[in-house]
């Protein structure tokens, strides 16, 4: 696999909020060693917070008395429209790119200016042909400026447009601009979405993607989506470095200059899935996957049940023992048709468990005799419940009948937590402390910040609760920080397939810098836990959940 990377996401100092990730050069190189990272391109909160001119220039120094790394840290500068009036910040730019090798780096949203107003400042730097870094994160900037992009790109074609931490909400939006215009590129840091890489590659080249981590918290997810990318080795360390290398006019790292890739003695584990390898004698359970056709905005090459073939090709690859479902077409459709199709069509198969859809839509369709119907059957381990989408508060009656037959057999129930008014953690306080004997799976750990604030002060409070991990690069809050709060024991892995790559979801588990020791309980003892202490799922029911033990 790639010796080394080449990430377009480094930051260094301190801005508006306090200190970013990276604080000061040091501790973005001691990362970069971590990670295996060979080179970066390098921007400054001052910069961007404060004022372009003063970071831009504040971070060269820094970066020049890193002289070891001259080579290897690439200054990305911040600019806007302000710079076209500030004569003198514009020709040290200038003047810079004619001599140097950097980046351009532009933050619409942060500096308040539309995309097509950094024009007369790009047609100034239009003969160095600059490579420009455009953060894509912000879906609702992305729907109103996605054009823009795309006549900034055809008016300066000798530039490159690199889109940055793109998710699947903008991920359409991203693949069209990319067949709009040759000289816009994406990086690769938040294609948590599977085969994102493959796709991008079939439709547009490898050419077209370049190397990120995104934020810190990421730690290798990017890593391991690339190992296990279905893309050719050439492909694949075009991307790595290749890419980057070639437009800025750089010939690869070589001998010595190739960083030591510091992997720790404590985390083979991680060096499985960094190279690409699949783990063994390792249970892993994932505790949070789907089946069947999904919509909004997910783009796959497979129908049907072609899904769920690749969806388990993939979790074999990487070594995953079994799958927990919830079936689309129960999640978004009439739940008791769903839920007998998953069960029809999986129920066979060692790989699949089923988590019992209950929308509340149906409620009165869905009553103690119909639910006995479906847990008889050893297939349905627990609940799946999605609020936010249903457009139901976890406090709404109508669920009342998941919490009472949870409680009684004590069933896990998966919810879908994110901040709002339908589902955030803090909604579940009475509900988790009522039903003592249910487990309540908070997915995607609460989502955003203060999604995972509410989420560990809940599990701190409450022995039946559990963080789930997949999604939860949404928040900026590091894992190790998380960990330390609520406990090796109170975390369990889901990965959100088949719609996530559960290479990228489990690189990033497995790369935060704690031993693997710390984090196999994680990877499923904790959950098998959990259903190994489910009762009798069923009046008069006698089976004993065994089947979990393979």
């Amino acid at each position: 696999m790639n010796n080394y990377y080449f990430d377009v996401n480094g930051n260094v100092g301190c801005g508006c909020q306090g200190y970013g990730e990276y604080p000061s050069v040091e501790n973005y190189i001691s990362h970069m060693e971590y990670l295996g990272i060979g080179r970066a391109a390098v921007w400054s909160l001052e910069a961007r917070d404060i004022n372009p001119c003063r970071g831009n220039e504040n971070l060269c120094k820094n970066l020049n008395e890193n002289a070891k790394h001259k080579n290897q840290l690439i200054p990305a500068f911040v600019i806007t429209p302000a710079l076209f009036y500030e004569k003198k910040t514009l020709s040290w730019i200038s003047e810079y790119l004619k001599k140097n090798k950097a980046v351009l780096r532009i933050f619409p949203h942060h500096s308040r200016f539309s995309l097509g107003n950094i024009e007369r400042v790009l047609e100034e730097l239009e003969d160095m042909s600059p490579v420009i870094l455009w953060d894509y994160r912000n879906t609702d900037n992305c729907v109103v400026d996605s054009q823009a992009i795309v006549r900034l790109a055809a008016r300066f074609p000798r530039s490159s447009f690199i889109l940055t931490h793109t998710m699947w909400p903008a991920f359409n939006g991203l693949l069209d601009i990319m067949w709009r215009s040759s000289n816009i590129l994406s990086d690769i840091s938040w294609f948590h979405m599977r085969d994102a890489i493959k796709i991008v590659c079939k439709e547009f080249g490898a050419e077209r993607l370049v190397f990120g981590t995104g934020h810190k918290t990421n730690y290798g997810a990017s890593i391991s989506g690339l190992a296990f990318a279905d893309i050719n080795e050439k492909e694949n360390e075009l991307i790595a470095h290749g890419n980057m290398e070639k437009m800025l006019g750089l010939p690869p790292l070589e001998g010595e200059n190739i960083p030591c890739i510091k992997m720790r003695d404590d985390k083979p584990l991680w060096d499985f899935v960094a190279n690409g390898r699949t783990i063994e004698n390792v249970k892993i359970l994932d505790a949070h996957c789907h089946s069947g056709p999904s919509t909004g905005g997910w783009l796959f090459e497979e129908t049907g049940s072609e899904i769920t073939v690749a969806m388990k090709k993939q979790a074999q690859r990487v070594g995953i023992t079994r799958m927990f479902v919830s079936h689309f077409p129960a999640l978004f459709g009439d739940p008791l048709t769903g839920n007998r199709e998953v069960a029809e069509e999986l129920g066979k198969d060692d790989m699949f468990k089923g988590y019992f859809v209950f929308n509340p839509h149906y409620y009165k369709k869905i009553g103690k005799d119909v639910l006995d119907s479906f847990f008889r059957d050893d297939f349905f381990i627990g609940f799946k419940l999605l609020p936010s989408y249903w457009e139901v508060a976890v406090t709404d009656e109508r669920y009342n009948a998941v919490w009472e037959y949870a409680d009684q057999y004590r069933l896990p129930i998966l919810v879908h937590t994110w901040q709002g008014q339908f589902d955030e953690p803090s909604l579940l306080e009475k509900i988790t402390e009522k039903y003592k004997n249910a487990f309540f799976l908070l997915g995607h750990s609460g989502g955003n910040d203060t999604g995972r604030q509410q989420a560990v002060s809940l599990a701190q409070k409450r022995k039946n609760v559990y963080l789930e991990f997949c999604g939860s690069f949404g928040s900026t809050i590091d894992w190790m920080e998380t960990i330390k709060e609520v406990g090796f024991d109170r975390v369990v892995f889901g990965s959100d397939a088949g719609m996530h790559d559960q290479a990228w979801e489990i690189g990033r588990l497995l790369s935060i810098p704690l031993p693997d020791i710390k984090l196999r309980p994680v990877l499923g003892e904790n959950f098998l836990k959990i259903l190994k202490k489910r009762t009798f799922r069923a009046s008069g029911a006698t089976s004993k959940p065994d089947c979990l033990e393979s």
